[in-house]
């Protein structure tokens, strides 16, 4: 099932949009919220230190068509199960189709 979720703002103007939301992951010191967006093939970071809650692309592209080893955008998902950060707040593991990869 497809889900889309969209941020708003108070007038009502859309920010972000989750084609389907899959994980959610938020760091330790509660600064960050990690989402697994697994539609676009993207893992997105919503910064709750600031007063608008900025949603930005931590890794992955929907241009992408394959896996490939990368950082931020350059990173290639072929699809996204779940993610995990340790308890630290230094790393991410990512569980994907038979793989899983750390990001730091």
């Amino acid at each position: 099932m497809k889900t889309k979720l969209q941020t708003k703002d108070l007038y009502n103007n859309f920010h972000t949009s989750f084609l389907n939301p899959r994980d959610i992951e938020i760091t330790k010191n509660r600064k960050s919220v990690f989402v697994v967006d697994s539609e676009s093939k993207r893992i997105r970071k919503i910064d709750m230190t600031s007063s608008q809650n900025t949603v930005s692309t931590f890794a992955g592209s929907s241009l992408h068509l394959q896996s490939i080893e990368g950082v931020g955008t350059t990173a290639g998902f072929t699809y996204i199960q779940s993610i995990c950060i340790t308890s630290n707040d230094f790393e991410i593991f990512v569980l994907g189709a038979r793989i899983i990869r750390r990001s730091c």
